[in-house]
């Protein structure tokens, strides 16, 4: 599991493309005392040799939403990469950094992934959540702390996942341009 693909196998597999699916994996789980770990594309994982004797829900949640002229809306699983070029080419900046950088949006906002002097918290608007219960939430960035590759997700010992962040963004003519300019460096 993971991009590194090391690590020994998992018991259980289980890949969730929507709220709904991600909360009847966590109820399932939750029932059958089965331990679980949620990840996204599994960039910044590593596995243990010996496994893993629970369940991995792999979250697959891609949707992408333009809300209002300068608002993106990402689905946890939406790759990183992706929406930073998607919203550089669209004449945005804010998220052009991203367009290096491996993983998805949900795993993005959980540790902060930044380069080149900005970093995902310049770009979040809010973000919704899933606790280990499967009860949903909305945080706007407000009540949210970040630092360097650090958020207060890591300090929430009951949430399970991040489903959704919402980008606030920039238009910006010369987006494109430092889109480049970051993958050339």
């Amino acid at each position: 599991m993971g991009t590194l693909k090391i690590g020994g196998p998992c018991k259980y597999l289980v890949q969730v493309s929507d709220h709904h699916q991600l909360a009847s994996a966590l109820s399932h789980c939750n029932e059958q005392s089965i331990r679980y770990i949620v990840i996204g594309k599994g960039s910044n994982c590593l596995f243990d040799d010996l496994g893993f004797d629970g369940c991995v829900i792999r979250n697959s949640i891609v949707l992408l939403e333009r809300n209002e002229p300068c608002l993106y809306k990402a689905g946890s699983g939406y790759p990183f990469n992706r929406l930073g070029l998607q919203t550089a080419n669209e004449g945005f900046s804010g998220l052009g950094f991203a367009a290096g950088i491996q993983g998805t949006v949900g795993g993005a906002t959980y540790m902060n992934a930044g380069t080149n002097g900005q970093e995902t918290a310049d770009a979040v608007e809010s973000v919704e959540i899933m606790m280990r219960e499967g009860e949903c939430m909305i945080l706007n960035r407000s009540e949210l702390d970040f630092g360097y590759r650090w958020s207060s997700f890591r300090n929430m010992k009951e949430l399970a996942a991040i489903t959704a962040v919402t980008f606030k963004l920039k238009v910006s003519e010369s987006a494109r341009k430092n889109q480049q300019e970051y993958l050339e460096r």
